[in-house]
């Protein structure tokens, strides 16, 4: 909530940032649908994050830039931060003949595999409760 507080309030001031955001919907939209081709996703990912960062100081760390530096560095094409930022999960997008150079790269982080799927987000419990 810090890290949303620090540009909620000025968000009238970051209207170019917001209306470069959210003209990049309707473009996802048309790569997930495949209208346009999804390695499209990763500069858009790419776009969205830089786009992301220029509303606070605080929804990207140095541990986070280098850690998407690394994925870059590694075949990632884009990624973000999901939610308002400064931590927690980070989205990578990267061609299949990269991801197991990033996941190796990235091998101090939890590697957790995605895909899309018709019934939306699931969490899969573990015998003791935890999400794996």
């Amino acid at each position: 909530s810090d890290v949303a507080c620090s540009y909620v309030s000025q968000l009238h001031s970051k209207s170019n940032s917001l209306s470069a955001l959210n003209s990049m919907v309707d473009t996802a939209i048309d790569i997930l649908c495949g209208v346009s081709d999804i390695e499209i996703l990763g500069d858009l990912l790419h776009e969205g994050w830089m786009e992301k960062r220029a509303l606070s100081p605080l929804i990207s760390t140095d541990a986070i830039n280098s850690l998407y530096q690394t994925a870059k560095n590694a075949g990632a094409l884009g990624g973000k931060v999901l939610g308002a930022g400064g931590g927690g999960m980070f989205l990578l997008f990267s061609p299949p003949d990269a991801h197991a150079t990033v996941t190796n790269a990235l091998s101090d982080f939890i590697h957790i595999p995605f895909e899309f799927e018709p019934f939306g987000s699931q969490v899969i419990l573990g015998n003791h409760g935890s999400p794996h």
